[in-house]
């Protein structure tokens, strides 16, 4: 008879690979099949004592998470080090897994953002799974040419203990590569793929608020539009006649200009834009100002030049956050689609979804 695993531990070999999204999509669809949930996430890289993430996965899964076990920071670092931090969090994590787990058909232990993230706290993901003796899913954000290294890797620290392998944000074109020769070569090594799941620019996106946090941005008009995404930056430095075919190229974008180009100002609200970034503090006259409140385009005002401005804005990008409703209905359908529910199953020992463990 199998054994029926109900701890699962979630792991990633880079960080913002994706773990927490996925988790909350994988979630609502086995809430869906009736199945009880708990979460623990023991590490965090946020501001004590609330970790965004936790604290929405338990908003749209209506449970009660604890509070992460550390808070990673310099100073906490510092601490364990000198030994003034002498906290068993092992046994605290136990603590909580008792408390969380008693009622739940399914309870998920998020790891740190690497496989050693956390192991001056007794925390990594080999000591993890070593603690809780619970099958690993490790979510791997694949990057052609650098990641079967690092699973492979993670696959020799865990020393045979269970390992079943999810790719996020895999390129479309790659798709079929990872799908049809990547993940059976990993099969072979004992390693379940559970899922491809392609790169999707929704998932990548940032609300404007982000951004207006993010630049320490002054919103000049439309306050009510901040929940607005963007998925891409266009930056506005040519002739207006290459920046309207330019602009009209791309949709649910930010454009970055300067302050005094009120002509790229203008050719941008002609687009399909949804947030407007004029840079060197610079304010836009009024009849910018009135077509954007028409339009319900935003419009920032930064102080930093352009070049740094598209910085801020790209790295916003790369570690963009999953607490949207539109990314998580995105993330539930890609998972509908791309993801293994039956091979799931069979990796936590049940033969079919049934919600009695």
């Amino acid at each position: 008879m199998k054994t029926v695993h109900r701890h699962i531990l979630v792991g990633s070999t880079t960080p913002y690979s994706g773990k927490s999204s996925l988790l909350l999509s994988l979630g609502l669809q086995l809430q869906r099949q009736e199945f009880g949930l708990g979460y623990l996430k023991p590490l965090s890289q946020g501001e004590p004592p609330v970790d965004e993430d936790t604290r929405f996965l338990a908003q749209q899964w209506n449970i009660v998470v604890p509070d992460p076990l550390v808070f990673i920071s310099p100073q906490t670092l510092l601490e364990r080090l000198r030994g003034n931090d002498q906290t068993n969090y092992q046994d605290q994590l136990k603590e909580q897994l008792y408390r969380v787990g008693a009622e739940a058909d399914f309870l998920f232990i998020e790891g740190g953002g690497t496989a050693t993230e956390g192991k001056l706290f007794g925390l990594s993901l080999k000591q993890l799974a070593t603690v809780l003796d619970a099958p690993v899913i490790l979510v791997v954000r694949y990057q052609a040419g650098k990641t079967i290294e690092g699973v492979l890797d993670v696959q020799e620290q865990l020393q045979g203990h269970p390992l079943s392998v999810i790719f996020n944000e895999v390129p479309v074109a790659q798709h079929s590569y990872v799908q049809e020769q990547l993940a059976p070569l990993f099969e072979a090594r004992g390693m379940p793929v559970l899922g491809v799941l392609p790169l999707d620019p929704i998932l990548h996106s940032v609300s404007v608020a982000e951004l207006v946090e993010r630049l320490g941005a002054e919103v000049l008009c439309c306050e009510n539009s901040l929940d607005l995404l963007v998925e891409q930056v266009n930056i506005g430095a040519m002739n207006v006649s290459s920046a309207l075919k330019y602009f009209r190229k791309n949709n649910q974008k930010v454009v970055v200009t300067g302050g005094d180009r009120t002509d790229i100002q203008l050719a941008a609200l002609q687009t399909a834009t949804n947030c407007l970034v004029l840079t060197g503090q610079l304010r836009p006259n009024s009849l910018i100002l009135a077509r954007a409140q028409q339009m319900q385009v935003p419009i920032l005002c930064v102080a930093h030049d352009t070049l740094t401005t598209v910085q801020i804005i790209n790295q916003a990008f790369e570690y963009a956050r999953f607490q949207q409703e539109a990314k998580t209905e995105c993330m539930v359908t890609m998972m509908e689609q791309y993801f293994n529910f039956e091979a799931f199953y069979a990796f936590c020992g049940l033969e079919q979804p049934v919600s009695s463990l």
